[in-house]
């Protein structure tokens, strides 16, 4: 007995076992004709066993033979005591001759069945194969089949099984359809798919499985007239199913947009119309009025969008009382893309309200904060959606970044102290504890930092050890004090990237010219610096201080000064304090006092400037020389 035949009888026996069991167990429990006669006799006796128990059969009856144990039950079985004679099936029971072979291709289906759904499908595939060699006009069946075998790479003999079932029965769609797919996902043959694709649009126009065959046929092979000859003919089904004008919206949205880019204008009208008569069938349905909207923002029609994500949260917020969170989550993302960002901060903040554990809308909120430059605003969205969910390593990082940015240092250090805790195995997260360390003048642990990330970064990400690292290192270890440490460093990230250079070389210059050391060394690094980029307000200003250390305090006011023609306005006050001291030491007590007045103007923190200041005015009642 071949494989094939062992399962099959073993799957037919079991099936026999559990309908005849089922069939047994209403014969013990329903009474037959007999038993209703005999319980009308008076004086009957219910017969007992040997045992004084009643029993099943009369003593002088034997269990049925058909119920004998036997290689289906393992046990005696025990039916109707008193049965009554077996009779002939009726006529009408019977199967006829030539319906024989199509019920033996049912049962076979079932068996292929019933292994499939035991995630056996290489067992099943010999029933569904000896189903359709039974009854092989069966479409659904030539389809699993054809399933099956591409599933299997045997991709030619599924199109010759199809073929074959195609012929027998034309009229069959999922057939023509299975042909267009499989020439066009497994074969890549475009031409012939589509000639199996129209085969099928033909037969059922308003069918979307046959549109979609269609549509990504078409697609495939950019045909664009023949796209938009099927939608404005599927415009014309007189369909009154909601889900079919949804779905055939979306799949010609898709086919019609090309590389991101939204339909042209004569097509976007069309694809427009197909999501109308949705809402002309159920004007009032949240699901379609959220697909819609879905629909105009995909195709950058945001002021149509908003109004309809407006009408859906609506109708939803009448029939359950609050706003739903997905539809304002989309909703405030077209305002924003229709540039109407206090209007979506607007929204955002009444969704907060309602949902104050929500993450999404508080870090959108934060985004849009962080866009409009309101940076403390951002900063406590951002903090409250991380202590929602603090899972992403992401949220953690931008959190520290922003107190950074604000210069909380103290607040930083204790957040990437958190983060590293929870993240231990990211080496950016160190690098980052240790820049936060620094801003908190926490310098000795931020060189510790800085020594771990080395070696964690060294241990599987060396390309991060790179001239931006070193620079970053060799900052925190001037701040801490360790000059030597930080010359060493920063001359590491200038030999890993000497031609972009410029930062660590005037960072080194200024170290020394700061401290009055080094000035030889000091100079040659600032002029470095320029080369590279010339006329840098930062370089200017450490080259105008490099003359004032060698005591020439002209050429030190000239560079200053044209520092100051190019500088940003935060990074203005200090060398607005370089240029006093040094007209302070001209003798040019007037320009000094303006130059550290502009200073404490554009940074009144600055004490130093500020005693300076108080220093350099003249008593009440005298004048400036």
């Amino acid at each position: 007995m071949d494989r094939f035949e062992r399962i099959r009888k073993a799957t037919v026996l079991h099936a026999l076992r559990s309908a005849l069991a089922a069939s047994l167990l209403v014969c013990c429990l329903a009474p037959s004709r007999t038993d209703a006669a005999r319980t009308n006799q008076p004086n009957q006796k219910t017969p007992v066993s040997s045992s004084g128990k009643p029993a099943l059969f009369p003593a002088d009856t034997a269990p049925p033979k058909a119920l004998a144990a036997g290689p289906l039950f393992p046990g005696p079985i025990y039916a109707d005591p008193y049965p009554s004679p077996a009779s002939d099936p009726a006529p009408d029971l019977l199967v006829s001759p030539e319906r024989e072979t199509v019920s033996e291709a049912y049962l076979n289906f079932a068996l292929g069945i019933i292994l499939e759904q035991q995630e056996n499908p290489d067992l099943a595939s010999p029933f569904f194969l000896k189903a359709l060699e039974l009854d092989p006009a069966n479409a659904r069946l030539a389809s699993r089949v054809a399933e099956g075998l591409v599933r299997e790479k045997k991709t030619e003999e599924a199109i010759r099984l199809l073929k074959a079932a195609h012929q027998a029965e034309p009229k069959e769609l999922i057939l023509a359809v299975d042909l267009a797919r499989i020439y066009l996902s497994t074969l890549r043959q475009a031409d012939t798919a589509l000639v199996y694709a129209e085969r099928a649009y033909r037969m059922a126009p308003d069918d979307f499985t046959a549109i979609s065959t269609l549509v990504e046929v078409c697609s495939a092979a950019r045909l664009t007239q023949r796209l938009e000859e099927a939608l404005k003919k599927t415009l014309t089904q007189p369909r009154q199913d909601l889900n079919f004008w949804l779905r055939s919206g979306d799949l010609f949205r898709n086919a019609f947009s090309l590389r991101g880019a939204p339909p042209a204008k004569n097509q976007l009208e069309r694809l427009n119309n197909l999501y109308r008569k949705a809402l002309d069938l159920e004007p009032n349905n949240i699901f379609c009025l959220e697909r819609a909207a879905d629909h105009f923002t995909l195709t950058q029609q945001y002021t149509e969008a908003c109004l309809f994500y407006d009408r859906a949260n609506t109708l939803f917020a009448e029939q359950n009382k609050i706003i739903s969170l997905p539809i304002s989550q989309k909703w405030a993302r077209a305002l924003v893309l229709n540039e109407q960002g206090d209007a979506a901060l607007d929204l955002l903040e009444e969704v907060l309200r309602v949902h104050p554990t929500a993450v999404p809308p508080r870090e959108l909120a934060g985004e849009l904060y962080l866009q409009q430059g309101q940076v403390v605003a951002a900063l406590g969205h951002f903090r409250l959606a991380l202590d929602l969910d603090a899972t992403k390593i992401e949220d953690h990082v931008r959190l520290i970044q922003l107190q950074l940015r604000l210069k909380r240092g103290d607040e930083a250090a204790e957040t990437a102290l958190k983060a590293r805790a929870q993240f231990p195995e990211a080496p950016g997260l160190t690098m980052l504890l240790a820049v936060a360390l620094g801003e908190a003048k926490r310098h000795q642990e931020s060189i510790q930092a800085f020594e771990a990330a080395e070696k964690e970064f060294s241990n599987g990400r060396t390309e991060a050890l790179d001239a931006s690292f070193y620079l970053t290192y060799g900052a925190a270890a001037e701040r801490a004090g360790m000059l030597e440490q930080a010359a060493r460093l920063l001359k590491k990230s200038i030999a890993l990237d000497p031609e972009n250079a410029a930062e660590a070389s005037n960072y080194i210059g200024f170290m020394w010219v700061d401290r009055n050391i080094n000035l030889e060394e000091a100079g040659t690094f600032i002029r470095k610096a320029l080369g590279l980029r010339p006329n840098h307000p930062a370089y200017l200003d450490s080259l105008g201080w490099w003359y004032y250390r060698k005591g020439d305090l002209q050429a030190a006011v000239r560079e200053l000064k044209k520092a100051l023609e190019k500088i940003r306005r935060e990074e203005a006050p200090e060398v607005y304090d370089h240029l006093g001291e040094i007209q302070q030491l001209l003798g040019n007590t007037t320009e000094a006092i303006n130059a550290w007045e502009a200073a404490l103007e554009l940074d009144p923190s600055l004490e130093s400037v500020r005693e300076k200041l108080q220093r350099a005015r003249p008593p009440a009642g005298t004048q400036n020389p």
